[in-house]
This record gives structure tokens, sequence and C-alpha cells, in this order.
């Protein structure tokens, strides 16, 4: 039955072609779905029919063509329209029309459709206009300012214009228990003194890597050497600036009332944090080397520096805070380098010291595998702190919840080798992005705004940073970019952080490529991460050349959002 045979294997043969080409079609459109931004055939039919497109699967290539054609067009149209929304924010306008009418009365053309420099020539006309108003605002209020911050003193309500945002702080700081008495006092007696010859009535943030937190102001820093009148070396009066940067300005003020001793330019820090113990004891420790005294002697010193690293100390960056200093001085004299320092300073072990007898050994082990990659030590820190830390969690009536010990409360960095713990991290990485089959936990968003723009170099894409805002979303992030990220989930659920990723989009419809991850500390209002593929740095040279564009992006988004950038970063 040769002939029979070889007819069946005909049938075969186009059955098999028949359900190749089924295959192919289904998985091109599914490409397409993914195009469009659509999940499945439900929405592709409702997105057709909003769109004037008809409702069919089957179409030709060219006709696919045009639906992501017309994706991009209401992506561009819908990106013009929030660029045009984020004008009328800048400019204090409420609408179009307000809009309009302001234009005319200006001079400026009333059109939406602007050019960026047009827009900013624009905003700074409206910036000219505010400080002018607020200048006459502060003339009618500065004619007298000692008698001024002598009312506020005594708890008198100012007569006039409304009060300017510097004298709404001090009112606000007299007003706190205690500042009444002889607190009050010193802090009236440093403000006369400052509104006559320094810069140091201000409201601004200033230590980029505290953010807006309460303290950060130099107004606040005044009122936190207030507190330690007792303690004043000298009388504020006798202080004269020498510089003209504010920055510098309270550096000496602070010195002259407080250090018979050099000081350490990043000890500086200690008096923007507000008056929560943790600044008290940081503040005790700016008085006691500028006592003459050792650091190490110091009262509450929460690592044990050896001698040389509190030789080392004082040597330490001075855009660092005093606890990444610490860690400089402790990583230094271990024999460490920059870059681990750099690397270390990034993770947690940066601003804590929670059983640190054990992150002292972790330590060691980063010293002593010189060349274990860098990138390595986030991931290696995020591993063990889930190791050692983590409770368990259960699934409840609220989703995944924490039941029972962390999986190893005991875990050692005895007898391992850099090799052998980098595989464990794989692995748990793999298992964070397998995690994403569970039942989805999601969270409500942080407040902050995210960021559209339009490429820095002019090519024709956009640049998107955008709130990931359930487990799934951080799993997809960490499983495309290779890193950890999906281990924040609780973090995020308890609104301590949130994930942001920053996203290129193409013009021709094709998925937006990730390119950075960044973590924001949402009480601090801080960036306190930001990590390409594989735990990348920008700049790396095994990473993308479009993380090169990403920093610029992220300052502009957090200069956008007033959000600090930590000085790791």
């Amino acid at each position: 039955m040769p002939g029979h045979n070889a007819n069946n294997a005909k049938r075969c043969s186009k059955r098999g072609r028949g359900a190749l080409t089924v295959s192919r079609a289904e998985a091109e459109f599914a490409r397409h779905l993914k195009a469009l931004g659509l999940a499945d055939e439900t929405a592709y039919r409702a997105w057709c029919r909003d769109n004037g497109f008809g409702t069919g699967l089957q179409k030709t290539w060219q006709e696919r063509r045009d639906e992501r054609l017309a994706r991009c067009k209401r992506a561009d149209q819908e990106s013009a329209d929030a660029a045009f929304r984020e004008h009328l924010r800048a400019l204090g306008l409420a609408d179009a029309v307000a809009y309009a009418s302001w234009c005319r009365e200006r001079g400026f053309g009333a059109s939406h459709q602007k050019t960026a420099p047009q827009r900013r020539q624009e905003e700074e006309a409206a910036r000219r206009e505010r400080a002018q108003a607020a200048m006459v605002t502060s003339r009618r209020q500065d004619r007298r300012p000692e008698e001024l911050l002598r009312c506020l003193h005594r708890g008198e309500a100012l007569p006039g214009a409304p009060m300017s945002p510097v004298l709404r702080q001090v009112r606000d700081a007299f007003a706190l228990p205690g500042n009444r008495s002889r607190t009050g006092d010193a802090f009236l007696r440093l403000l006369l003194h400052a509104q006559k010859c320094s810069r140091l009535l201000a409201v601004e943030p200033v230590i980029p890597a505290l953010g807006e937190q309460t303290g950060n102001t130099f107004v606040d820093a005044l009122l936190a050497l207030a507190r330690h009148e007792r303690d004043w070396l000298r009388p504020p009066e006798d202080w004269q600036p020498d510089s003209k940067s504010s920055h510098r300005q309270f550096a000496a003020l602070a010195r002259h009332l407080l250090a018979r001793y050099p000081v350490p330019p990043f000890m500086d820090s200690a008096w923007f944090r507000g008056d929560a113990p943790a600044a008290r004891e940081q503040q005790g420790w700016f008085k006691h080397v500028g006592g003459g005294q050792n650091i190490r002697t110091a009262a509450g010193l929460p690592v044990t520096l050896t001698k040389r690293a509190a030789h080392l100390f004082p040597e330490a960056p001075r855009e660092y805070t005093v606890e990444a200093a610490l860690r400089w001085a402790q990583i230094r004299a271990l024999g460490g380098g920059d870059d681990l320092v750099r690397a270390v300073v990034a993770t947690r072990l940066g601003e804590r010291f929670e059983d640190e007898a054990f992150w002292v050994s972790v330590l060691h082990f980063f010293v002593n595998n010189p060349l274990l990659d860098r990138a390595w030590v986030g991931p290696i820190v995020d591993y063990i702190a889930f190791r050692r830390e983590a409770a368990r969690e259960a699934e409840g009536p609220a989703g995944a919840e924490p039941h029972g010990p962390p999986p190893d409360p005991n875990f050692s960095m005895k007898g391992r080798t850099a090799v052998a713990l980098t595989r464990l991290v794989e692995e748990w990485h793999r298992e964070l992005a397998r995690e994403q089959t569970k039942p989805p936990v999601a969270w409500e968003p942080s407040g902050i705004r995210g960021f559209l723009s339009d490429d820095p170099e002019g090519e024709p894409v956009r640049w998107t940073i955008t709130e990931l805002l359930s487990a799934r979303e951080l799993a997809d992030e960490g499983r495309e970019m290779r890193h950890c990220v999906a281990s924040y989930a609780r973090s995020c659920a308890r609104g301590q952080q949130s994930i942001w990723s920053l996203q290129m989009h193409a013009p021709d419809g094709r998925p937006p490529r990730r390119v950075m991850t960044i973590a924001v500390n949402n009480a601090r209002h801080m960036i306190t991460q930001a990590r390409g593929r594989c735990n990348h740095l920008p700049g790396d040279r095994r990473a993308s050349a479009r993380l090169d564009d990403a920093p610029d992006l992220m300052k502009r988004w957090a200069a956008q959002e007033r959000l600090g950038i930590a000085s790791h970063l």
C-alpha cells in the first residue's frame, strides 16, 4: 500500500503547515496587542470601535500598521495635552481660556502648540512676575525686620500683608513647646544677628541627601543651635561671616558657637535633622569632636571604630551624611577602596546599623573578595537581609501577610565563597520572578507624580517615569531588568517606599524599553536607589548607552517633584 501511505503523509504535512500558520498568526496578533498596549481580544475590539477601525481580528499588515500609527498619534496627543497641563500649572493658570488671556496681556501668542523654548520663555516671565510680587510683600514686611521677629517671639500677630514663608516658619518654630523660654530667647538672638549679616533666613531644603524632611532648612538649623545654648562657647553677636555662601556661613556660625577644634564639614548635616533623638545624638558628636575629643569615645556611636578608622573619619567626603561617613571610615580602615564604599553606602548599610556585629562580617567578606564585581554588593546585602530579617508570609484574607520567623535568622558568612553566594542570589531572583503567579498584591499611589519628556538629544522618542503599583509589576520589572526589585513589595504596600520605572518609548509603536529602576523613600521624599539592567550604574561600560541619559532625566523629575537625591547617586 505505498500509494496509501504517501497520501497519508501529504495530509499530515498539510495539517502541520496549517497548525504552523495558525500558531504564527496567533503570535503576530499577540505582538500587535502588545504594541497597542491591550490585554486581550475584548479590549482590542473595544479599542477599534473607539478609534474608527473594524473589529475583525484577521487584518492585513497595512491595516495593523495604520492602527499602530493611530495609537502613536493618540499617545503623542496625550503627551502634548499633558505637557500643556504641566505648563499651565507652572504658570499658575486654571485652564486654556485663562492661558489665552494671559498670553495676550503679555504679548505672547495664544496658541497651545509651542516649542519648549517658547514655553520656557513664558515660564520665566511668570517667575519674574511672582518674584516682583514677593519683593513687594517682602518690602512691606522688611521695613522693620527686627520688630517683626520680636513680635513673633512674643506670639503677637503681624499687621499688614500676608507673611512670607520665612516668617511663617519662624512663627511656627516659636510656637513649639519650650520655645517661649530660654531656647526661644536664644533663637531670637540668632535670628536678629543672622538677618543683619547673613543669608541664613531661608526655608529651602539645604542637605540634598535629606530631601524635604522636617528640619532641613537654615531656619530649622538655627533653632537646633539655639537648643544647645547652654554649651555656646562664644556669643553669636561676635560672629561675622567671611563668605557669601549660605552653607559656609552656617558652618562658620556653628563652629563659632560650639567648637574649639576643627569639625569635618559632613557633620554639619546633624543640624538639619530636626529634634529627633538621632539628630540630638549626632549634634552631641559634633560638639564632642569640636571639643577636641576622639570620635571613638562619643556617646551612642552605633559602630565600634578602630584607631585607624577614627583617624580616617574626618577625611570622608563632605557630601556624605554622618552615617555614610562612619561606613566610609570603617571600610577604608579594613582595606576597602572607594568603589566598595560607594557600593555599600548605596545599600541599607549606608544609613542603618542594626545587628552591627554580623554586618561587619559582611564588610570583611566584601573586602576579602576584591575581584567581586561591585554591582553584586547591593543584591547580596538585600539577599542577606531577606534571609535573616524578613518574616515569612502566608496567604490571609488581605493577601500575603507576615507570618512566622525569617527564612534563616542564623545566616552566617562563615565559610561562604563569592561564587556560591552569587549563585544563591541568582536563585533568589528567579524565585522572586516566579512569585508573579501568586494572587497580585496592589497598593495606593505614593502621591508623587510621574514624568513625561522628549528625548534630551532631540531623537523622536519619549521618556516616562511611572510608579509600579503591584507585586506583579515589580516582578515584571525585576525579571526584565534582572535585579531584585520585587523584594520591595512589602515596603511599597506599607507606604514606606515607592518604585518607579524609567522607560523609553519609540515612535514606531514598539513596546517601551525599560532603562532604569528608581527607588524613593516616601517619608524623606528622597531618591535612594537608581539602577539599570543587572544593577549597572550609569557610566558602567557594560551598561546600555541609553542609561547614560537616565541621570539627567531623573534629576529633571526630582526637580519637578522636589525630591532629594542621595549623595551616593
